[in-house]
């Protein structure tokens, strides 16, 4: 009987190199902690500052949106396909100006033609309706609002802009030396006898339009007023066709 035989023990072995190199390869579990969500605007509060933090993808799209709106308003505004550069404008015997077409000169253009062809002027004189007092009246009407047009341009676009120049000075030429010479001769003379002729027992019963033909000067004064009108029509169809920037169809006097 063997008694150097050791007693058995429930202890375990002790662990040799290779156990320990077995432990050492076993991956640990890595507890991975949530990023926070960062918010696209934030405000916050540092200190005794207010911050505001904006995220660049904000500011790029707030950019690309920005040049979008400039690229479609300055396609509006100068990317308009037209027919015509400049325009001639010319009234009777007056100096022709030409006039380059943008967005100063068509501005302006399409005032001055929306007053002309709401008023008498650029209407054709009808001798079986129209009553000349009534468009001695227009007419005035459309001196007066022409010149308040002209009176609103800046002056800043006169000076730097030829053809804004251009184009104030022959509305000014058109009121001074297209109107005003017609009514300089005319128009007193006419209201004077005119007041006094509806007046007359003898005009009883006659409609204005029968009380002025007996105006000693009748025919004088249609002729003339009606060399005015035609004058204003075609400076209408041209003002017209700056303000579209294009050839204008041909048109009856009284679809200007």
């Amino acid at each position: 009987m063997n008694t150097n035989q050791m007693p058995k023990t429930d202890e375990p072995a002790p662990a040799t190199k290779a156990d320990e190199k077995t432990l050492l390869s076993v991956p640990t579990a890595t507890v991975v902690q949530p990023e926070k969500e960062r918010a696209l605007i934030a405000l916050e509060l540092e200190g005794r500052h207010l911050i505001l933090r904006i995220d660049w993808v904000i500011i790029i799209l707030g950019v690309i949106v920005l040049g979008i709106c400039i690229f479609i308003q300055r396609r509006r505004c100068w990317g308009v396909k037209s027919d015509l550069k400049s325009v001639v404008l010319k009234f009777g015997g007056l100096p022709e100006a030409t006039i380059e077409v943008n967005r100063d000169t068509q501005k302006i253009a399409f005032a001055a033609y929306t007053e002309l062809v709401t008023r008498k002027i650029a209407l054709p004189f009808d001798e079986k309706h129209d009553v000349i007092t009534d468009v001695y009246k227009s007419w005035y009407q459309m001196f007066t609002t022409t010149r308040e047009l002209i009176k609103q341009v800046p002056a800043h676009h006169i000076a730097r802009s030829h053809d804004t120049r251009e184009l104030v000075q022959s509305l000014i030429d058109l009121l001074n030396q297209g109107l005003r010479p017609h009514l300089t001769q005319w128009q007193a003379r006419f209201r004077h006898w005119y007041e006094r002729e509806i007046d007359n027992p003898n005009s009883d019963g006659l409609s204005p339009q029968e009380i002025q033909r007996k105006f000693p000067d009748y025919e004088a004064l249609i002729t003339d007023l009606k060399g005015v009108n035609s004058n204003f029509q075609e400076f209408a169809r041209q003002l017209r066709s700056l303000a579209e920037a294009r050839k204008t169809v041909a048109r009856t006097p009284d679809q200007l």
